[in-house]
């Protein structure tokens, strides 16, 4: 059991987000336009990965679910083609 994505702190919140987009942005790229669905467990599961490795403590289901609520704005920057950090 992990922690709530809004009880973690704002750097980690952050990082959380960048690597979110991250890998939105790598699968998008290989696809050559936003990712489908069927790609949304796999870029779910490379952020939750780097998030282990770095310590944070948090539940896949809870990135999943923040995951989702993000994705019509990763298509807007992704579409843009903005890919600066947030922040």
């Amino acid at each position: 059991m992990g922690k709530k994505f809004g009880d973690l702190r704002k750097a980690q919140r952050l990082r959380m987000q960048g690597w979110l987009f991250d890998a939105y942005c790598q699968a998008g790229d290989s696809e050559g336009c936003p990712p489908s669905r069927r790609r949304y467990e796999e870029i779910i599961r490379a952020a939750y990965g780097r998030a282990q490795r770095e310590g944070i403590v948090i539940s896949l289901e809870e990135v999943r679910r923040y995951y989702t609520s993000k994705v019509p704005r990763f298509r807007k920057r992704f579409e843009r083609g903005d890919r600066r950090l947030a922040g």
